[in-house]
C-alpha cells in the first residue's frame, strides 16, 4: 500500500491525509464550488447584493426619477447661475447631490449595475439637466434685460411699464436672431461669448448699455465650473451603484481588480 494512504481501523476505508489533514481544505473546496456556479443574473450572490451584470431595469427607473427631479431644480439653477462672484456655482454642486441622491435611493436595492449602464445614465442626467438650465437662462434673458431697462429709464415713450418691457423684449429677441442666427439658445450662447452687451443705439428707446453680468471668458469659465460641480454632485451618488452594497462584495471586487496588491490575498 502506498505511504500516502492508510486504512481506517473502524471502517476499513482508505483515507488520504493530504486532503483531510490540510487546514482550510474544505473551505477552499466550497469556494471552488461557488466559483464554478455563479449566481444567475438578477439573483442574490453569496457576497451580498445582486450579481454584477444583472437586470438594469431598476437603474433606468432611478435615472428617470433623477430626470424628473432635475427639471424644477434646473429652472432654479438658471437664475442662480448669474449670481455675482460665481456664488451660483454652489447650487450646482448642491442640486447635483440632491438629484444623485434620488437616483441612489431608487436604484440602490438592486445594485450593483454594469459600469456602462451607470456611466451612460449619469451622463444623460447631467447633460439633460444642465442643458435645461441653459435653455431656461437664454429664454429669460430678453425679458430680464428689458425689465432692467424699464426700471432705470424715465422716458417710457408713452408706453406703460408692461408695454415698454414687451417692446424691448421683442427687440432683443429680434437682435439675437438677426445678428447671431439662428437666435434662441444658440444665438444667446454666441452673443454672450462674443459680446454679452447691448450698447446704446442697438435697441430703440433704450438709454445706456445693457450687459449680461457674466460674459465672454468669464461666462465660459462659469460654464466649465458649473458642469464640473454638477457632474461631481450627481456622480458622487450614482457612481457607487456599480459596486455591491455588502462590504465583503466590495473587497472581492477589489481583490479581483488588484490581485497583486498587498493585503488583498
Amino acid at each position: 500500500m502506498s505511504a500516502s494512504a492508510h486504512s481506517d481501523p473502524t471502517t476499513g476505508n482508505l483515507a488520504n491525509p493530504r486532503m483531510e489533514d490540510q487546514p482550510g481544505a474544505s473551505v477552499r473546496g466550497e469556494s471552488i464550488g461557488h466559483a464554478s456556479h455563479p449566481a444567475p443574473a438578477g439573483e442574490e450572490s453569496p457576497a451580498g447584493g445582486h450579481a454584477a451584470g444583472g437586470s438594469a431595469i431598476r437603474w433606468w427607473v432611478g435615472v428617470a426619477g433623477g430626470l424628473l427631479v432635475s427639471f424644477p431644480l434646473s429652472w432654479l439653477l438658471s437664475y442662480a447661475a448669474s449670481l455675482p462672484f460665481f456664488l451660483g456655482l454652489f447650487f450646482f454642486a448642491l442640486f447635483g447631490l440632491v438629484i444623485g441622491a434620488v437616483v441612489h435611493r431608487i436604484a440602490s436595492p438592486r445594485r450593483p449595475y454594469p459600469l456602462p449602464a451607470v456611466l451612460i445614465g449619469t451622463v444623460v442626467i447631467i447633460s439633460v439637466a444642465w442643458t435645461n438650465s441653459l435653455v431656461t437662462e437664454s429664454r429669460g434673458l430678453p425679458q430680464g434685460l428689458a425689465k432692467e431697462a424699464a426700471n432705470r429709464t424715465r422716458d417710457l415713450q408713452g408706453r406703460t411699464h408692461a408695454e415698454y418691457v414687451s417692446h424691448v423684449t421683442g427687440q432683443i429677441r429680434s437682435y439675437l436672431r438677426e445678428r447671431y442666427p439662428p437666435g434662441g439658445t444658440i444665438g444667446y450662447v454666441r452673443w454672450v461669448f462674443v459680446s454679452g452687451e447691448f450698447r446704446k443705439g442697438d435697441l430703440d428707446g433704450v438709454q445706456g448699455t445693457l450687459r449680461q453680468p457674466q460674459r465672454r471668458w468669464w461666462w465660459v469659465m462659469r460654464v466649465v465650473l458649473s458642469i464640473a460641480l454638477f457632474a461631481f454632485g450627481i456622480g458622487s451618488q450614482t457612481w457607487l451603484l456599480r459596486l455591491p452594497a455588502d462590504p465583503a462584495g466590495v473587497r472581492a471586487i477589489d481583490r479581483a481588480d488588484h490581485p497583486n496588491q498587498p493585503g488583498t490575498s
